[in-house]
């Protein structure tokens, strides 16, 4: 059963849309209220695209609130501030290669030298079919626009302005790679390493990918 304004104020349509324009960001001011979140935090500890997700110590962002592409939105909500530590969990893959060169250049344009960014892909050269056939970009997960691996991964981060440690990977024959690491640069849900299991429904069926891997590493701005 649709809302009672449902029949006045059709879903979908431009009127709904600037109605709930106006009600989410005027009336309920949820961006004034996370930009003043940000400019008091210290440390200040920013978690990009973390959709339902929130970690005590870090602050959760995601479009269209925050729009880590749009170098107004960093502006409005940061200003002068600088961030200690920014974490990205599985949300590049979801977007354009430019669209990640922006994100990279901004952060690394709002981090405090030494600061670190923490990030967590799909990982392109993971030799499971069965995650590959998953991860890519196709009729499975058709809001995946870009397979990342550690090479063009820290290519990118490298050309911001980063220094690339590897934490979990894939090497280009299919070796996997890791090294113990904690939360205190981000929690990362999708690592073989912690012993995440991903399940999925599909077809009708569950689907099971044990000892799923995720490509994570930590930037350093330099």
């Amino acid at each position: 059963m649709g809302k009672w304004y449902h029949s006045i104020l059709p879903p979908g349509t431009w009127l709904y849309k600037k109605a709930w324009d106006f009600y989410f960001y005027k009336i309920k001011d949820v961006r004034g209220k996370l930009r003043a979140r940000i400019q008091a935090a210290n440390p200040l500890n920013v978690d990009l695209g973390a959709g339902y997700h929130e970690y005590e110590g870090w602050i959760a962002t995601d479009y269209p609130i925050f729009d880590a592409t749009s170098a107004e939105h960093w502006q409005f909500y940061f200003g002068t501030k600088k961030v200690d530590k920014f974490l990205s969990e599985h949300v590049f893959e979801h977007i354009s290669y430019k669209q990640v060169e922006d994100t990279i250049a901004l952060a690394s344009s709002y981090l405090k030298p030494g600061g670190t960014f923490r990030i967590a892909v799909p990982d392109g050269f993971n030799p499971d079919m069965d995650y590959i056939e998953w991860s890519k970009p196709g009729p499975i997960s058709d809001d995946h626009k870009i397979f990342w691996d550690f090479g063009n991964l820290t290519k990118i981060l490298e050309r911001h302005g980063f220094r690339v440690d590897l934490i979990e990977y894939y090497t280009f024959d299919g070796k996997f790679m890791s090294k113990d690491f904690d939360f205190t640069n981000g929690n990362i849900r999708r690592s073989k390493t912690k012993g995440f299991l991903y399940k999925a429904p599909y077809k009708g069926k569950e689907y099971v990918l044990p000892e799923y891997s995720s490509l994570i590493l930590d930037a350093y701005k330099l």
